[in-house]
């Protein structure tokens, strides 16, 4: 096979006495960099102390690249073959090559490295999963080997860079590392404790011939962000030897419910050595489990968050992690500690970590019970939220998942949203392809839609789409519709969106999909639907009277706005404007009927009212800001969806057999 070659980035230096042939090292990868992916790169190094010339040398596998002539390692050296040389984060690399073809595999494969005779210089596989450490998949780290010379396909010789970029062409931040003392798994005995149970903390370690002793450190969190307990310290007994591993085991004394308990290890070497695990670099440097007597009555699932709380361990103190402790209506807690919560615009974000996903969804959006007035529809917003979401999903469209939980936050509780994130997962989880191209369109990102995921391709499918809908041409526009839109959903969703009034949805706060060949097909996914049923702002009454046509021009009495990215062409084309007009008046006595929309007002008031009666009664304290907020905002949907209803009814036609008589 033969391959392209490419200039290296930098002169290499002019060495008389060179080594033709000699052993050399994959030594640092950076798969998955974070933002554009091209941080990417393959460190190798030389461990001689004389040159080591790289003619001939090819990438055959995880990436196609062969060396130029004269391609130089010098003596005990570093060289970077990178996916862009020309990037800020190799501007002190001296040894630099790339662009290589290619780019190496996020979920992990294997890497080939063959010198000018066609043997292995060196090979390996590496995952971004568990037992390979996670850190470098996304996190911003690479993924270093402790020592050069340690054979590349044993996970135990790598670890996560504790430098927030890796370290392209210098010495790695984990070198010297012990690849003998290993904390190959863990566990605790009962999984879900109560606070009467003593808990059995149960671990295996490598390294049987050198540990002296191994200890626990722990500590316990409640939802402050003040931090926790004081760390306490217990002595594991060894259990059994098998070979090198050695198993340990320590009872824990019984905790407070609704704690948090995070732990780690300590192992004392017979040379005096300490080392701890999990790694400091690892992406949740401890392990944890939960704390609960179900004493909680409640008609909602539980939230216990957790935003980014000090730490007192062992090479954590002064370290902020967070986490979110959920626990199912019809099942135990589930700890998904180390989770970051950050904020949003209209509220909180909660991103898991990967492989420890929630119900498979990497991000879920947190919406208060009191968003702030201005940004939003205030109090109203997450109930409109999931109203609308229904409607949409009655429509047929992939929607975001948004379900009603009882937070437990800074020790009060409070009734929340969470809200699916679109993403590669929720394509997945609404059986479309992870893999695909997503946009969002909103006016607050450049010109006006920004793609969400594969960073590190081209836009080409969207200038594509561009380029067939927006023609002068009636002829050609319609094919190009049709060739690229999936009509229906694109129909269905304006329609769902003129009846409620989702005037924010047609040129902002949406996503688009674009399912890849052979489909080739664009669908619209709804988003922040804060603005439906009644969105009030200071002198702006209700959009009750959202023209039929604003999907096609933007227009309104009240509030014009720009043509929506597929809205426009789409009703542009008569046809397909008159086919939605038709659907409207259908659907005023279907999907969104005042009987429809009434069931679903009263399932969710019914939910929220009867859960705060008992979240009343296990604080002990009333809450009727919270009752009005709930029973106000379906009163607004459902006078909003009557006076809508009123309006459609006499802008349009009185049945859709009548709609022949329309002049």
């Amino acid at each position: 096979m033969r391959f392209c070659h490419f200039l290296l980035s930098c002169s290499f230096f002019m060495i008389t006495a060179i080594v033709t042939q000699a052993q050399i090292y994959i030594n640092e990868i950076h798969y998955n960099p974070p933002e554009d992916g091209l941080q990417e790169f393959i460190e190798l190094y030389n461990p001689t102390s004389r040159s080591i010339r790289l003619d001939g040398y090819v990438f055959t596998e995880g990436i196609l690249y062969e060396f130029p002539r004269r391609a130089i390692i010098p003596a005990n050296n570093y060289f970077v073959l990178a996916r862009d040389p020309n990037h800020s984060a190799f501007r002190n690399v001296s040894a630099l090559a790339g662009p290589y073809i290619g780019k190496l595999a996020d979920s992990g494969e294997r890497i080939l490295l063959r010198d000018a005779n066609g043997e292995i210089v060196d090979e390996f596989k590496y995952s971004d999963a568990a037992p390979w450490p996670i850190g470098p998949d996304g996190y911003g780290s690479s993924l270093e080997k402790i020592s050069p010379e340690l054979p590349s396909d044993d996970y135990k010789n790598w670890r996560t860079s504790l430098s927030s970029s890796g370290t392209p062409g210098a010495q790695n931040s984990v070198f010297g590392e012990s690849p003998d003392l290993y904390l190959n798994q863990t566990s605790h005995s009962p999984q879900h404790p109560t606070s009467n149970d003593f808990v059995t903390i149960t671990s295996e370690f490598d390294g049987a011939s050198i540990i002296s002793s191994v200890k626990l450190y722990l500590q316990t969190f409640n939802t402050r962000r003040s931090g926790g307990s004081a760390a306490s310290t217990y002595a594991m007994e060894r259990q059994s030897v098998n070979g090198d591993v050695a198993t340990y085991s320590v009872r824990v004394p019984p905790q407070d419910s609704q704690r948090l308990v995070r732990y780690k290890f300590e192992m004392k070497t017979n040379t005096g050595g300490t080392v701890y695990w999990p790694h400091r670099s690892a992406a949740r440097p401890y392990e944890s489990y939960f704390v609960y007597d179900n004493e909680i009555e409640t008609l909602l699932p539980l939230f216990w968050v957790y935003y980014s709380i000090l730490m007192d361990l062992p090479e954590s103190q002064g370290d902020q992690f967070g986490g979110g402790v959920f626990k199912p209506l019809d099942g135990p807690p589930q700890v998904y500690d180390g989770a970051s919560v950050y904020d949003s615009r209209n509220g909180k974000k909660i991103k898991f970590l990967k492989g420890q996903e929630f119900e498979g969804n990497r991000t879920l959006n947190i919406l208060p019970e009191s968003p702030p007035a201005g940004t939003t529809s205030g109090p109203q917003t997450p109930h409109v939220e999931q109203v609308s979401y229904k409607i949409f999903e009655s429509f047929g469209l992939m929607v975001p998942g948004a379900e009603w939980y009882r937070a437990i936050q800074f020790e009060r509780h409070e009734q929340i949203l969470l809200i699916q994130q679109p993403n590669e997962n929720f394509l997945e989880l609404n059986d479309r392809n992870r893999d695909a191209n997503i946009y969002k369109v909103a006016y607050n990102v450049p010109n006006g839609i920004q793609k969400q995921t594969n960073l590190d391709e081209d836009q080409s499918d969207l200038n594509e789409l561009n380029q067939a809908i927006r023609v002068s041409g009636a002829v050609q526009r319609e094919e190009g519709l049709r060739k690229f839109l999936d009509v229906e959903n694109v129909m269905n969703y304006s329609v769902a969106g003129c009846l409620m009034s989702n005037w924010d949805g047609f040129f902002n706060n949406m996503f688009l999909y674009h399912a890849p060949a052979p489909a080739n097909k664009w669908e619209c996914i709804p988003w922040d639907c804060d603005k439906t049923f009644g969105y009030t702002e200071p002198g702006v009454p209700m959009f009750v009277e959202m023209p039929v046509d604003f999907p096609l021009n933007g227009f309104s009495p009240r509030n014009g706005r720009p043509e929506g990215y597929i809205s426009g062409p789409f009703h542009r084309h008569e046809p397909f404007h008159e086919e939605y007009k038709r659907r409207v008046r259908r659907e005023m006595t279907r999907r969104f009927s005042t009987e429809r929309v009434q069931e679903l007002c009263d399932q969710y008031e019914q939910l929220l009212l009867t859960d705060l009666a008992l979240e009343e009664q296990y604080t002990g304290s009333k809450d009727n800001l919270r009752r009005s907020q709930i029973v106000e905002s379906y009163d607004t949907i459902m006078e909003f969806t009557e006076r809508r209803l009123d309006f459609l009814d006499g802008v349009l036609p009185v049945s859709v057999d009548d709609w022949a008589l329309m002049d």
